[in-house]
């Protein structure tokens, strides 16, 4: 009995810190997901782009590296924990940044459709906010007073 008071706090603190150590883990996988998922993103960009803009192989290389620079910085800056405006600015400042630097690369039409591009993209994604909000697509028949289905 007296092997049991001992034996059972070492079994749950060896359990706890097994715990927490997956879970260590877990978040460090995540975040590199998720610089993985920015780098996927970009590659599944340029083939749209460069179908779209006619890219030679030059520039669609140079054009990925300017997209997966700004991508990683928007992802690191997501990390941080800014109010909302203050976030939308910097956003907007990389948005700048590699705006000018894709302008030495590309023609004005090829700037314009680019913009085209990230445009639709955008509007592809729905914010947080924005979901759930809607008429839905119920049948609109209602079960009558007092009648539920659980």
């Amino acid at each position: 009995m007296k092997n049991y008071k001992i034996l059972v706090p070492i079994v749950l603190l060896f359990l706890s810190s097994q715990i927490i150590t997956s879970q260590k883990h877990s978040k460090n996988s995540q975040s590199n997901n998720r610089n993985s998922n920015s780098v996927e993103s970009v590659e599944k960009q340029m083939v749209k782009i460069q179908e779209k803009l006619d890219l030679d192989g030059l520039q669609a290389v140079l054009v990925e590296r300017i997209l997966q620079k700004y991508a990683t910085k928007k992802k690191e800056l997501r990390n941080q924990s800014d109010s909302g405006d203050v976030m939308r600015a910097k956003m907007r400042d990389l948005n700048l940044k590699r705006n000018n630097e894709l302008s030495e690369l590309l023609t004005e039409e090829q700037l314009v459709l680019l913009n085209k591009i990230f445009k639709e993209e955008r509007g592809q994604k729905k914010p947080q906010s924005q979901k759930g909000k809607g008429k839905g697509s119920g049948s609109g028949k209602r079960m009558g007073k007092g009648s539920r289905n659980f």
